[in-house]
């Protein structure tokens, strides 16, 4: 699981679903993912693909505009197209959801389902993936 509780109300967040992994025998081309469960606190705003090679390895969770932490909206976004994953690889490209923090968070944001193609079929796959994500505590005063 991947989180933080140092979240506040209005913050955008990007977090990484599953890397895609093909275990197929022949070449898989994926057009879609989506998380399952967004509780109530959260808000979706879009998903995006990313190269890894591009956000210098996978950036698990970072607040939109942290130092040091990908910029996606300035790097390209592969979710427009479908990507080629190779059979017994794992894609270089890998999706990303951003969300919102819209009040209190008490549940985690679950599961993660791709859409992709095999040939002339498509289908769907759900794999597990948890993030937390919770408002930052106030600090206690001390007299």
């Amino acid at each position: 699981m991947i989180g933080s509780d140092l979240a506040g109300v209005g913050q955008k967040w990007n977090i990484a679903l599953p890397l895609m992994y093909n275990t197929s025998p022949g070449e898989i081309q994926v057009t879609a993912a989506e998380v399952d469960h967004v509780p109530d606190g959260i808000r979706i705003l879009g998903y995006g693909a990313y190269d890894r090679n591009d956000t210098e390895g996978v950036a698990l969770i970072s607040r939109v505009g942290s130092p040091g932490m990908p910029d996606f909206d300035a790097l390209e976004n592969h979710a427009t197209r479908a990507i080629p994953v190779e059979p017994g690889t794992e894609s270089d490209v890998y999706y990303v959801v951003r969300v919102e923090i819209t009040g209190n968070v008490t549940d985690n944001i679950t599961g993660a389902t791709f859409t992709y193609r095999s040939g002339q079929h498509t289908s769907t796959q759900s794999l597990p993936f948890e993030a937390s994500l919770r408002l930052e505590r106030p600090k206690p005063v001390v007299r």
